[in-house]
């Protein structure tokens, strides 16, 4: 995973340098744009809102230049996966902070620009265009071969356990453990037996569990038991 990572790190290094070469000699940059493989969009350097989207994804999403300069910011939100969408922020911020303004910074987010219901990973970049703006590319994994399937697995299960993380850590350490006997289909009147507790006190960690991490459902707790391992 690394090394794919810095490959495609040293990618859209060339992939910035070249657009950014063509965008600062023509005034047409929906011309530039077009013929890169992916989302280019530039940001104000303090506020980060959007300035501007490339023509190709503006078309996709129904939108025109004027809804980028008036709602740029809230349409990553509505776009971009949430976690995705923090981590994203934190990145400007940091290329915001940065003395060498050639340096290049990279992460994996997941974008629903083609279907409305699913989310699709790329791997953006982002440095410092101007004095006042920020430039990012997002490539879609999808361009990549074959290989972007496995990529897609791993990202896939990082988000899901960087999504739960959180509410797995809001749960007591009594329990985690009434989670993990459940997970390994104790009964309650066994669990209640082997914590020399009542069958109440179980039914009500039990219900404790299922608030605080969302769940609906017994398949839902075993594959956060699996995740977490304490299955």
């Amino acid at each position: 995973m690394q090394e794919f990572e810095a490959e495609m790190q040293e990618l859209q290094q060339h992939r910035m340098a070249w657009v950014e070469h063509l965008l600062k000699n023509t005034k047409d940059m929906d011309a530039v744009c077009d013929l890169m493989p992916g989302i280019v969009h530039l940001s104000h350097l303090q506020t980060l809102q959007m300035v501007y989207l490339d023509r190709r994804t503006r078309h996709l999403l129904g939108l025109g230049i004027q809804d980028i300069l008036e709602k740029g910011k809230e349409m990553l939100l509505q776009y971009a996966e949430p976690e995705c969408y923090n981590q994203a922020q934190e990145m400007y911020r940091e290329v915001a902070t940065l003395e060498d303004l050639t340096q290049v910074v990279s992460c994996f987010q997941a974008f629903r620009v083609q279907h409305p219901s699913n989310y699709e990973w790329y791997f953006t970049s982002t440095k410092r265009f101007s004095k006042d703006l920020i430039i990012s590319i997002s490539t879609p994994l999808r361009t990549l071969g074959n290989i972007h399937n496995q990529v897609e697995r791993v990202l896939n299960e990082n988000l899901y356990i960087r999504k739960n993380l959180r509410r797995f850590n809001t749960l007591t350490p009594r329990e985690k453990e009434i989670m993990q006997r459940i997970s390994k289909g104790e009964s309650s009147n066994h669990i209640a037996e082997s914590l020399f507790i009542s069958p109440h006190t179980v039914s009500t960690h039990r219900k404790n569990i299922w608030r605080k991490l969302e769940i609906n459902s017994y398949a839902e707790l075993i594959k956060l038991a699996e995740y977490f391992n304490i299955l």
